[in-house]
């Protein structure tokens, strides 16, 4: 939500990716644990 509001266009750069960055991970994190619940249902 604060990267819609723009709350974050203030910080610095490397900020920014590091925030991109932990976004990246979880969004893989929940695939990963969404495909292995898939292969174990099966």
């Amino acid at each position: 939500m604060g990267i819609i509001l723009k709350e974050w266009k203030a910080t610095r750069a490397v900020t920014r990716r590091a925030l991109a960055f932990a976004l990246f991970i979880l969004l893989l994190a929940v695939l990963v644990l969404t495909y292995g619940n898939y292969l174990g249902g099966t």
